[in-house]
């Protein structure tokens, strides 16, 4: 399961689903894509979950952007409105995404934070992913522009002024 199927997920308003293998070793052949390794490494498939786990509010917001196949956006309030989440994953391999984020009515307090799920595909490494963290700077104008890197995910935080959303 992968970032994108997580965000599905998110928007079908699914409340429980069951991820069969926890632990299984690494190459194929060897076991079913789990979560962690048998020596308690993440793979790169438990970063999605912590993304939509722990760094997405609890509530699905209304977004509009011209569809594309190579790029998935998904949004969300937390903590009562205060807080505006966005998750973007950039599905094509050897190309950056250049994205605005037009923030409409949500009043943002200061800059944003980014945590960023990419690394090499290389099939040999498949502990070298994990999640970095960046300084995002949000626009007077209610704007936030970011480079989504090639094959990545990005969750951003964004701080809110006042609650703007119900």
């Amino acid at each position: 399961m992968d970032s994108r199927s997580v965000g599905l997920l998110a928007e079908e308003d699914i409340d429980a689903v069951a991820y069969w293998a926890l632990m299984n070793p690494y190459p194929p052949g060897s076991g079913d894509y789990g979560l962690l390794s048998p020596e308690m490494k993440s793979y790169v498939n438990y970063y999605a979950f912590e993304l939509f786990g722990r760094h997405f509010g609890d509530t699905l917001v209304e977004k509009q952007y011209k569809r594309d196949n190579n790029l998935s956006i998904y949004a969300s309030t937390g903590e009562k409105g205060k807080n505006l989440y966005i998750i973007a994953i950039n599905k094509l391999p050897d190309k950056d995404r250049k994205v605005e984020f037009d923030l409409l009515n949500f009043k943002p307090r200061g800059d944003a934070a980014a945590l960023i799920l990419d690394g090499p595909a290389v099939p040999d490494h498949v502990y070298d992913y994990g999640l970095r963290k960046e300084s995002l700077k949000v626009g007077k104008n209610g704007k936030l522009s970011w480079t989504i890197s090639s094959y990545s995910a990005v969750a951003i935080k964004i701080p809110g002024r006042v609650t703007t959303f119900p």
